[in-house]
């Protein structure tokens, strides 16, 4: 969870970024993200290496 947290905090810092959210699912060790940017090219921008 404290990745979780350090992702979700720098990603919500990412200009175009509207919403992303980590949540645990009911099945051990598995995660659900939900993701919003304003337009694709604002997604591409959040998985583009640095």
């Amino acid at each position: 969870m404290r990745v979780a947290r350090a992702l979700a905090s720098a990603a919500a810092t990412e200009p175009g970024t509207l919403r992303y959210q980590w949540f645990v699912t009911q099945r051990p060790g598995h995660y659900s993200i939900i993701e919003e940017y304003v337009d694709a090219d604002a997604a591409e921008t959040h998985y583009r290496p640095s």
